[in-house]
């Protein structure tokens, strides 16, 4: 059986790194990616369970590949979830039905959330 994959869009190394560590003994394949552009040429090539997203990326945004990603019927079933330490943008997106985390986000609510997400 093949593992499920979750991508990981973040632009600091050492919360990719978190998220990883806090991840990497459930059973999933983790892909970390550093910036917008790179996340969306990785997605012309996979379709991940989990898509981790950052809302502030070099290049693209997160809320830009959060909308290519919904307008693609390819993605139906991946779960998206996004990331921000930026308060004002959480604000405005809280009432929107995708999943949205305030950083910083601790590894064991990280684990909860993937596990509640997506059952194995």
């Amino acid at each position: 059986m093949e593992k499920r994959l979750i991508l990981i869009v973040e632009d600091h190394p050492s919360v990719s790194w978190v998220f990883t560590r806090a991840l990497q003994d459930l059973d999933y394949e983790i892909e970390t990616i550093p910036d917008g552009q790179s996340a969306l040429n990785r997605l012309k090539q996979a379709v991940p369970d989990l898509l981790l997203l950052d809302l502030h990326l070099p290049y693209v945004s997160g809320e830009e590949i959060l909308r290519q990603v919904k307008a693609d019927a390819r993605f139906t079933s991946t779960y998206v979830v996004l990331m921000t330490a930026d308060v004002v943008a959480y604000d405005r997106l809280a009432d929107d039905p995708q999943p949205i985390l305030l950083k910083p986000i601790t590894m064991q609510s990280l684990r909860d959330l993937v596990s509640k997400l997506s059952p194995i």
